[in-house]
């Protein structure tokens, strides 16, 4: 069995996804509001905010990610990566090479 990243890396790669998600995509106020809290939560130095992910490469460990960040290009080593970059996925695009999402016709109420 492969020898497992640090949980801090998860963590910190999350947290990565998170502040995109933070700085990145609109949302409303009430939405804020909650991912304010959320980040409140985490340990400090856990969330970097303003890194855009960049890409990745599967290892014998997990995975390597790559972002570019305020200071530069930035790279973190995690036994996964969770996608959770929303609706425009890069990391949806990367995996699975599908092209950016496609109108289906259908409408979705989030309450």
């Amino acid at each position: 069995m492969p020898a497992r990243a640090p949980i801090g890396a998860e963590a910190w790669l999350c947290s990565r996804l998170l502040s995109l998600a933070l700085t990145l995509l609109p949302a409303p106020p009430h939405t804020h509001a909650a991912q304010r809290e959320l980040a409140a939560a985490l340990p400090d130095g856990v969330l970097h905010p303003r890194h855009r992910f960049v890409d990745y490469q599967e290892t014998a460990e997990g995975v390597s990610v790559q972002f570019e960040g305020p200071e530069g290009p930035a790279s973190v080593e995690a036994a996964l990566l969770v996608g959770c970059d929303g609706s425009q996925s890069l990391v949806r695009e990367q995996l699975l090479g599908d092209g950016p999402p496609a109108y289906l016709g259908k409408r979705t109420w989030v309450g």
